[in-house]
């Protein structure tokens, strides 16, 4: 084959090519950085969901996203938990940069009536006798996770290593995780880099296990009674810190301390 046929032919070639990418729907990426409206602190671990798609990401340990969009109008919106969200609406017809500011939702306290006592242990009367109803309904769930290890020697840290999933349960089957992104310091290999949620741990369980390991023939488990277990009183105490609102809903933070 001479220079100029092959030349001719590489022409072909490129020009296909670009045709046939130049008939698909262009792509563009939205990055930015979601912070603390108060504190301008990072909020890592904050929802990035394309609406009416199942598509989206969340934010790292410092905050920043990146989330791929086809070109066209969209929606899209952040939230964390405890935080009112923020909505982006627009055409996507370009790489952009957007830094989102949450602001924390407001806190209320409702009026109670307290008889020696803090509400807190009414609030978990009230968990123990009707988790079995919600939990009895739960047959699948799904999440978005974002998971941070850290090695440790004994006066620096010897790697770093993270992922981003969504992972599957169903009742009766096992996990099953989708690893989308990896990450890693450069003293750790790709094929090294086992950061993934692997197990979730149920709080509501009577008895939580927490841990296994096996060395040889010998195992041993981490176990303790959970918090709403029937005989939690006798394990712990609680306080009610405070109550906000989330979608509608009361959310109550309780400070858990074993006796």
């Amino acid at each position: 084959m001479n220079h100029r046929l092959s030349t001719f032919l590489s022409l072909i070639i490129i020009f296909c090519v670009q045709t046939e990418s130049s008939s698909g729907q262009q792509s563009y990426f939205l990055r930015g950085t979601i912070r603390d409206a108060a504190t301008n602190a990072p909020l890592g671990a904050a929802n990035v969901r394309l609406l009416g798609t199942s598509k989206g990401t969340i934010s790292n340990a410092l905050g920043v996203y990146a989330l791929s969009i086809d070109s066209g109008a969209h929606q899209v919106v952040f939230s964390y938990l405890g935080y009112t969200p923020d909505t982006l609406s627009g055409v996507i017809d370009r790489n952009q940069t957007y830094n989102p500011v949450l602001h924390p939702s407001a806190i209320t306290i409702p009026e109670m009536v307290v008889f020696g006592e803090d509400p807190a242990l009414e609030i978990i009367r009230k968990a123990i006798a009707t988790k079995h109803q919600w939990m009895d309904k739960l047959f699948t769930y799904q999440f978005e996770a974002y998971t941070r290890q850290v090695l440790h020697r004994d006066t620096t840290i010897a790697g770093i290593t993270e992922s981003y999933s969504t992972g599957f349960a169903r009742r009766g089957d096992t996990l099953r995780e989708i690893i989308r992104q990896k990450r890693q310091t450069l003293n750790v290999a790709t094929n090294e880099n086992f950061a993934a949620v692997r197990h979730i741990v149920n709080f509501n369980d009577d008895i939580i296990d927490l841990l296994s390991l096996r060395v040889n023939s010998n195992s041993s488990n981490l176990e303790f009674v959970g918090p709403t277990a029937p005989n939690a009183f006798e394990n712990y105490d609680y306080k009610l810190l405070n109550t906000r609102r989330v979608s509608g809903k009361e959310v109550y933070q309780i400070r858990i301390t074993p006796r």
